[in-house]
């Protein structure tokens, strides 16, 4: 599957997400349900993909400017679904919170062979929102 078709499903479900459920929320789904809906043959692609681009220094900078582009589609279609504009530090921070997250995910897939990415990313993103709204795990401060 390429990247391009990629984008394009997760545009289709994001812009499907129910209007209740707040951005970050629709962004999380959205890229749980990308991932985890690729047949097994495309998962299997994936991480070779994945494994191959994060040891291979030149691959690796091609890695990040697919985020980054990812990023900037992430940021318009919440800037379209929030009235707001892509550039409000609001959507930064949620795009920038979530990229940051599929890094980490992507630099995870050769540390953990059994796993695969939807499942990393998943935790990862979980991870994210749970450490948003509670605060780091066993510190004892709440974020609220």
């Amino acid at each position: 599957m390429a990247w391009d078709t990629l984008d394009l499903s997760f545009a289709e479900r994001f812009r499907a997400q129910p209007a209740t459920v707040g951005a970050f929320e629709a962004v999380r789904a959205t890229l749980k349900e990308t991932f985890t809906d690729l047949p097994p043959p495309e998962q299997r692609r994936l991480r070779e993909r994945v494994v191959l681009m994060t040891s291979v220094p030149p691959l690796r900078a091609m890695l990040l400017d697919q985020l980054v582009g990812t990023g900037h589609t992430i940021a318009q279609l919440v800037a379209d679904r929030t009235g707001a504009d892509p550039g409000d530090p609001a959507i930064r921070a949620l795009v920038g919170a979530v990229v940051g997250a599929a890094f980490a995910a992507v630099f995870a897939v050769p540390a953990h062979p059994d796993t695969d990415f939807a499942t990393l990313l998943g935790e990862t993103l979980d991870q994210l929102s749970t450490i948003a709204t509670d605060g780091w795990p066993g510190d004892g401060v709440p974020t609220r």
